[in-house]
């Protein structure tokens, strides 16, 4: 990012794409969530932008489940209700 003053003391805004990187990485840290009729498989993995700590609630259930390996065709979801 840029430095917050300019070299007169003026504040100087980041570039757009700067903020844009900036946005897009603080977006990727978001785990991912997902309501369906049915409970997570093995392959809701990080290939479908899954990471440890994304929700799924299930809406058939009602069940709620958290991932804790988004390894691809092999995730593992544990069931948290």
């Amino acid at each position: 990012m840029s430095k917050p003053l300019h070299a007169s003391g003026w504040y100087q805004p980041p570039n757009v794409g700067e903020l844009r990187q900036e946005i897009e990485h603080l977006y990727s840290l978001i785990p991912k969530s997902s309501v369906a009729i049915t409970s997570p498989a093995v392959t809701d993995d990080e290939s479908s932008d899954f990471q440890i700590g994304s929700r799924w609630y299930d809406t058939s259930g009602p069940d709620e489940y958290v991932c804790v390996d988004a390894t691809e065709g092999a995730a593992v979801w544990k069931q948290t209700t």
